[in-house]
């Protein structure tokens, strides 16, 4: 009786092993290299989405569709990334395999949250109001962090 009950809570085959599984297949990759433009390094970055897939996981109960996990994850790895940066201290830059050194050059000095907006945007394709839930902010903010972030990105790379 109580396995039917605990089943039921469920929808039919989601339950947390099958989504992780099925979201770590289709978002592993994209989610690492977003994390690596965050991040500045590769290893880093496959270590920030993997703990970011162990928390989905934890929380699975709460998200229980894929639209809201895959918020849950960019979330955390935005976070993630975040906390590592400044645990390493922003002078140390890591090696991303990321494309066109010049721009993630540029990218990497600037500040997080300019840095974190253009990425978004530009790299991952959300709209301004779902970068503002994954950054934890407002959509003017966003939208300020990107002409800020895109005028610093011009000035950095130069005339082309």
């Amino acid at each position: 009786m109580r396995s039917h009950v605990a089943n039921a809570a469920r929808p039919p085959g989601r339950n947390a092993d099958t989504a992780v599984a099925s979201l770590y297949d289709t978002h592993y990759r994209p989610l690492t290299r977003l994390a690596a433009l965050l991040a500045s390094d590769e290893a880093i970055a496959e270590d920030i989405v993997c703990d970011a897939f162990v928390a989905m996981h934890g929380a699975w109960r709460q998200l229980r569709d894929n639209d809201r996990a895959v918020r849950y994850l960019q979330q955390t790895v935005v976070r993630l990334s975040r906390s590592r940066l400044a645990a390493r201290g922003a002078g140390e830059q890591g090696t991303a395999a990321c494309p066109g050194p010049g721009v993630v050059g540029a990218l990497r000095s600037l500040p997080a949250p300019q840095r974190e907006a253009l990425v978004l945007r530009y790299y991952a394709d959300l709209p301004e109001t779902r970068i503002a839930l994954v950054m934890g902010i407002s959509t003017r903010a966003v939208n300020s962090h990107l002409v800020y972030g895109m005028s610093s990105l011009q000035a950095a790379l130069g005339p082309h």
